[in-house]
């Protein structure tokens, strides 16, 4: 069976997502740099913390980008259950 042929590891794959969702986390960053952060920032009515339009849209920018980190990082422990279990840092 040729390389081209051959079906990809459960690592390979792994890498793959994570290398697509390292995109998509550049991707989110660079929303805070929207011209609508330029506007004049406005409060949000009701029960809002942070309370400013701009607090708030930054601050689930921020948590979209955890959200990915995190999910890059449980595919890293999905290889590393498939390795054997043993994190990298532990090797040494």
């Amino acid at each position: 069976m040729t390389e081209a042929m051959r079906e990809a590891t459960i690592e390979e794959r792994c890498e793959s997502v994570r290398q697509k969702i390292k995109q998509i986390e550049v991707d989110v960053c660079a929303l805070t740099k929207c011209r609508e952060f330029v506007v004049e920032d406005s409060p949000l009515n009701g029960p809002n913390i942070p309370a400013s339009r701009n607090s708030n849209m930054l601050a689930n920018i921020t948590l979209a980008f955890r959200h990915l980190e995190d999910a890059r990082m449980r595919l890293g422990k999905v290889m590393q259950a498939f390795q054997g279990g043993v994190s990298i840092f532990d090797k040494k």
